[in-house]
């Protein structure tokens, strides 16, 4: 465009137009000066074009650690501090280095980070504040503070960046913000889910248009399964390894008032590990025995079923989510809050997936972590061989070795590392 510009220019200085001498350009010049100017329109169209379309290479998810899509840097949510940090990760040459560029105020509890496909802009969730901090990621400051929110937590883009969804932790919606003017969004109407959405994440099938995307929205705590029966509570899982199940939630994106699909996580019926329900507690002693469940055979103390029994656990605290090929991928604190308490038989380290297609579990694919730790060789101090991922809070896709990782709190590196975050778990490969 400098060029036409710089061709225009000279050709109009030279021009003898109509004035004391009485020249007047000549019919084919005011023709080539019409189409000049016609080219520097259609060049900054196109320019402008650019900017509205770009892309996310993946989908978009909740996290507190956004990637730009360049991979050069990193916008790192700093929840005490109430703050976001930005972190060169990879130079012009392509190595990895750790380079913290500057730090941003933000609102208070920053929670969840999205980073817009123009690379230009971010967008953050702040608890407290109720509010979106819009930083602009070019000067290095907030450009503008959106209001309206409540409790907001999870944050997830459409792939073209025209939609911003976020989660209203205690007002059971989530959020549609028009994003399609990065530095300037609109807050514009909610969507009604119920209860106390967490995380967010967008399918990106890669084309142009963001209304053909899926929205899942997870619910962070389980719900009672009505299919779980024990007379001696009438139905009630309350209490039972087995008696919850965990809650997605899937809706078209670009619609405030979208059909939504409820996918539920059932229960495991054996977690992998077992309890002994006689020593050191006995559970079968007929002052204490609540129910079969806790006492499977209380006519045999020395049956398997007693002294070996197999516990189940049910997704709970969906803290994150990701999407991979047709698969949604949904770490969660899996609860047993059946006695006894031991370590090994209260709390597993769950990973379900879901069909994105289908809108729909698939069970054969869910993962213990704990039970992949359990057969891991054991080293000596200080190696974390075999330590028990208690709480996993989130996971990402790394595109360029096609694995996905598990985040696990107090593995993570400090400072943040986009090719790995904390223990890694493989998941298979899809798509």
């Amino acid at each position: 465009m400098n060029l036409i510009k710089s061709t225009l220019t000279s050709l109009m200085r030279s021009l003898r137009l109509r004035g004391e001498e009485g020249w007047v350009a000549l019919r084919p010049v005011i023709a080539l000066v019409a189409v000049l100017l016609g080219l520097i329109g259609l060049n900054a169209a196109a320019q402008q074009q650019v900017v509205t379309t770009s892309t996310a290479a993946t989908p978009s998810r909740s996290t507190t650690i956004a990637l730009t899509s360049d991979e050069t840097r990193l916008v790192v949510v700093n929840r005490e501090a109430n703050s976001v940090s930005i972190i060169r990760v990879k130079d012009a040459n392509g190595n990895d280095v750790a380079e913290k560029l500057t730090e941003i105020s933000v609102g208070e509890d920053p929670r969840c980070v999205a980073v817009h496909p123009n690379d230009e802009v971010a967008y953050v969730t702040n608890g407290i504040s109720g509010t979106v901090s819009v930083v602009d990621l070019v000067r290095g400051r907030v450009a503008a503070t959106i209001m309206g929110f409540t409790e907001p937590r999870g944050c997830a883009l459409t792939p073209n960046g025209s939609l911003l969804y976020v989660a209203n932790h205690t007002a059971g919606t989530v959020s549609i913000v028009v994003t399609s003017n990065p530095l300037n969004p609109v807050l514009d109407g909610a969507v009604q889910v119920g209860r106390n959405p967490t995380a967010l994440a967008v399918t990106n099938d890669g084309d142009a248009d963001d209304a053909d995307e899926t929205v899942f929205v997870t619910q962070i705590f389980a719900e009672l399964d009505p299919n779980f029966n024990d007379p001696k509570f009438d139905g009630n899982g309350e209490g039972r390894d087995r008696g919850k199940r965990g809650v997605v939630q899937a809706f078209p994106a670009g619609n405030a008032n979208p059909p939504i699909t409820e996918i539920t996580l059932a229960a495991i019926a054996d977690s992998g590990f077992n309890a002994n329900r006689v020593t050191p507690f006995n559970f079968c002693n007929a002052a204490v025995a609540h129910s079969l469940i806790f006492c499977p055979n209380p006519h045999d103390l020395t049956d398997p079923i007693n002294t070996n029994n197999p516990q189940g656990v049910f997704p709970n605290q969906l803290l994150s989510a990701l999407i991979r090929g047709n698969r949604l991928y949904v770490p969660n604190i899996g609860a047993q809050p059946e006695p006894p308490e031991v370590f090994n038989v209260n709390v597993q380290a769950l990973v379900n997936a879901v069909d994105t297609n289908a809108l729909a579990e698939v069970a054969a694919e869910t993962v213990n972590l704990n039970q992949q730790i359990e057969v891991e060789t054991a080293a000596p101090p200080p190696s974390l061989d075999r330590t028990f991922g208690k709480r996993p809070r989130g996971d990402r896709w790394e595109p360029r070795r096609r694995q996905v990782f598990d985040c696990q709190p107090g593995r993570q590196p400090a400072v943040p590392c986009h090719a790995r975050c904390g223990r890694q778990t493989r998941y298979p490969e899809r798509g």
